[in-house]
This record gives structure tokens, C-alpha cells and sequence, in this order.
């Protein structure tokens, strides 16, 4: 190879599909045509008819090229881009990672890199690998280290702000599938990961807006295989409902926000549990705009069955109420069974016959508080067994 010279490309557009570049040699006037040189692109890959390449250099910006010696034509080949420190900084805000600390990089370390505004700010050198392209679209390597900490991984992102970081950071140790302003995020983190929230080997589905998980011909599973626990929570302030006008009822609305729905169109709704037992707690006692207190109801077009092995206790601080078109009551009387009214002359001594069965949470808020926490108040005591639940009782 011999005459490597310098030039500006004036234009990348290549009408005759055979790659090539417009170049003015420098020191020559641009305004004459004559003085322009159709320069053939070079890859450094070249895969064949389906794989190669491809990073043709933008027009106003610097390059080397050459002629070969053994070249028959007066053929200009396209060598590299000489980096200009004034040129190719410009860029977008969309080309900016979205955690860019401002205080790194800057005049006092090496000249920063295109693709990586903050390249340089460790040790002093450049240690990343990447492109950006001029609407903003950018990948990016990092071998960032120093003998203290270190910022390794690659970034894949586009100009409107969607990304893709892998992070290799020792402390941090996670990929982060995200959308623009990280609105909606995947993050899954590593087993050596130090990250508070999620921990290591875990992840993390973020959607500041709707979150959607949807099976359209298969099943959906959730399943703790070997871990701990399965958490459902609905904290909804009631900050994003509707605003009822002013003569609406208090309440209105409510519909919209702080609801759990489990619904099935044409099969069933199994609750099954092999454990410590099935508790639906219903809690606070004090009324709220719209309604009274919390409370437990069971409705039905068409029976409700209760059935028990072991009995069915009932028992309440108010009034228990029984009405029907019909109301039987039948003891077992091939056993000895029979119907008591008020069979004790003490009201309390039915309590002997009625205990209350604890949650695992409890249990252990008990072991640690001293005080059963759901039932506070004094005619409850008699129900409860401190410790597991091994009253004969329940």
C-alpha cells in the first residue's frame, strides 16, 4: 500500500450500490468538484453473501485512505476515521446513559470517547468498546476496573431511551431489561449480587403503569418450589380513582382502586392447603367513607355448604342470627347426640369446647411480642392456647 492520504467526506450516499464514499483531500478547495475522490469502504468482517459489517463513516467527518501498489484501477480504499475530540462529542441527550454521573469524565482525564461519555474516568484510560450512531442508538462495552471498584458490562440502548444493561460490577451483578425513563423495568440479579431489594438470584418485574401477564392457550403457573413465601398485596391508596362530583355519596369510586379479583368464568376456584390451615381475616372494626368495617361474607344464587370430620365451631362478641323459609337443626341420635340450648349456666364454660386456631405469623408474633394479635380483647382469651397450634380444640 502506498499514498495514504487525509480528507472530509462530503457525501455517504453511494447511487452506484458499489460503497463507496465522496472525499475531499485535505487542503483542497471543497466548492471544486474536480477535486473530490470516490473512495471505497472497507470492513473489517466481511462474512459472505449473508453476514459482514457495516460502519460507514458520517459525512464532515476525517478520514485516512490509500491506493494499493498491486491495484490495476486508480482505486481509493478506505483506511479508518481519525477521531476529532470537536466533532465527535456532539451528541443528543437520547445517547446518554440514563445513570450518566456528570462528576466523572470531564478535562482532566483523557480525551472521552464517542461512544461512552464518562471513557476514561478510571485509571486515567480508556476501557470501554462500543458505537453510537448519530440518531442516538448505542452499544456499549466496559472493562472499567480499578484496584479498588469496578464498572464492567455492556449496555445496549436506543435513542428513545429503551435499554439493556448486562452488569458484571462485582457489587451489583445484574441485567436490567428497561424502557424509556425506566418506567417499566426486568431486572435479574446475580448469586454473588449485593442488591437490597431483590437479592441475589432473583428478579424483578417494575411497571409504573399496567403490569400484564397473560397466557392465551397454555396455563400460567406461580410456584414456590423450595423457597418461602407466595405474597399477594394490594396497598392502593385511592390516590388514581376517579373524583366523584360534589353530590356523589362517599364511596363512590371505590371499584377502581384497592381491590383483589380472583375470578373463574366456567371452572373452579380451589383454595387447598395441607398445612396449618385456610384463614380469611377480616381486619379493623372501624368504618371508613362509604361503608361500615371490614367484614366476612359469603354469598350464593345458589347453596352454601359447610362440611366438617372434626366440628364446626361459631362464636361471636354480637348477636348470631339464623333465618330461612325452614330451619332444622338434627343431632345424631343413633350416636347419643342431642340439641343443647344454654346447656351451661355460666355462658363462659363454652369456651372449654371452642379454640382459636392461629396463623404461622402469628405464631411467631407471639413468640417474639407476647400478645395474640389479631383478637385483642378480653373475651377472646379463653379461645386462644399459647405456642403452636396443639390444642385439642382446633
Amino acid at each position: 500500500m502506498y499514498e495514504i492520504f487525509i480528507g472530509t467526506i462530503i457525501s455517504k450516499k453511494d447511487v452506484t450500490g458499489k460503497g463507496m464514499l465522496t472525499v475531499c483531500p485535505k487542503k483542497k478547495d471543497v466548492k471544486n468538484k474536480d477535486n473530490w475522490r470516490s473512495v471505497k469502504y472497507v470492513s473489517f468482517y466481511g462474512g459472505g453473501e449473508h453476514a459482514g459489517a457495516g460502519f460507514v463513516p458520517e459525512t464532515n467527518t476525517d478520514i485516512l485512505y490509500a491506493r494499493a501498489k498491486n491495484d490495476t484501477g486508480v482505486h481509493y480504499y478506505y483506511l479508518g476515521s481519525v477521531w476529532d475530540k470537536e466533532v465527535d462529542l456532539v451528541q443528543g441527550p437520547a445517547a446518554v446513559r440514563q445513570d450518566k454521573d456528570h462528576n466523572l469524565g470531564g478535562e482532566k482525564f483523557v480525551a472521552l470517547s464517542p461512544h461512552d461519555a464518562e471513557d476514561g474516568a478510571d485509571n486515567e484510560q480508556s476501557m470501554s468498546y462500543g458505537i453510537t450512531t448519530p440518531l442516538g442508538h448505542h452499544m456499549l462495552m466496559r472493562d472499567n476496573r480499578t484496584d479498588k471498584e469496578d464498572n464492567k458490562g455492556a449496555i445496549f440502548g436506543s435513542a428513545r431511551g429503551h435499554g439493556l444493561t448486562l452488569d458484571d460490577s462485582t457489587r451489583t451483578q445484574k441485567v436490567n431489561l428497561h424502557s424509556k425513563d425506566q418506567g417499566a423495568t426486568l431486572k435479574l440479579t446475580d448469586f454473588e449480587s449485593e442488591n437490597d431489594t431483590i437479592g441475589p438470584e432473583g428478579a424483578e418485574l417494575h411497571a409504573i403503569g399496567n403490569n400484564i401477564i397473560e397466557s392465551s392457550e397454555g396455563e400460567l403457573t406461580l410456584r414456590v418450589t423450595d423457597g418461602r413465601n407466595i405474597n399477594i398485596s394490594n396497598f392502593s391508596t385511592g390516590s388514581h380513582k376517579s373524583v366523584p362530583g360534589a353530590f356523589a355519596p362517599p364511596g363512590m369510586f371505590g371499584s377502581e382502586t384497592g381491590n383483589v379479583i380472583i375470578e373463574s368464568d366456567t371452572g373452579n376456584i380451589v383454595i387447598r392447603n395441607h398445612g396449618n390451615g385456610v384463614f380469611i381475616d377480616c381486619i379493623g372494626g372501624q368504618s371508613f367513607a362509604g361503608g361500615t368495617g371490614a367484614s366476612f361474607q359469603v354469598r350464593s344464587n345458589n347453596k352454601i355448604h359447610l362440611y366438617s370430620d372434626n366440628g364446626i365451631d361459631l362464636k361471636s362478641a354480637g348477636d348470631i342470627n339464623i333465618s330461612g323459609r325452614t330451619v332444622r337443626i338434627q343431632s345424631n341420635i343413633s350416636e347419643g347426640g342431642t340439641v343443647e340450648l344454654n346447656p351451661f349456666t355460666d355462658s363462659t364454660l363454652l369456651d372449654a369446647l371452642i379454640g382459636i386456631r392461629k396463623t404461622n405469623v402469628e405464631i411467631d408474633y407471639e413468640y417474639f411480642f407476647g400478645v395474640f394479635p389479631f383478637f385483642m380483647d378480653d373475651i377472646w382469651l379463653m379461645n386462644y392456647t399459647s405456642g403452636p397450634n396443639l390444642d385439642g380444640r382446633l
